[in-house]
């Protein structure tokens, strides 16, 4: 996997903060339709199912991104969003067909 990661500096000092491993995945529907456009979902720590992922190192972070994802340009990217207790990283860069 051969994908370039664009990670702001507030997303790393968070990510560092908080364990330093960080998964990103298409999320799991528990329906049978999906509204509008998907986006990825990021989780802290290690999947489960590990086998399913890539593992990418960033500095000293640890990526594990779902493999075969279809990304614009072969770029994901990371940024810290929220507020106070309700930060998280999202993930952006999913080529919508």
């Amino acid at each position: 996997m051969n994908i370039q990661i664009i990670m702001d500096n507030k997303a790393q000092t968070w990510l560092r903060d908080k364990g330093k491993e960080l998964t990103i995945q298409l999320p799991k529907t528990m329906g049978c339709c999906i509204g509008g456009p998907m986006e990825l979902q990021t989780q802290l720590g290690k999947p489960k199912e590990i086998t399913a992922f890539e593992k990418v190192t960033l500095d000293d972070l640890t990526l594990f991104i779902e493999k075969n994802l279809n990304l614009k340009d072969n770029t994901l990217t990371l940024e810290l969003t929220g507020f106070g207790w309700f930060k998280s990283i999202s993930a952006e860069g999913l080529r919508i067909l």
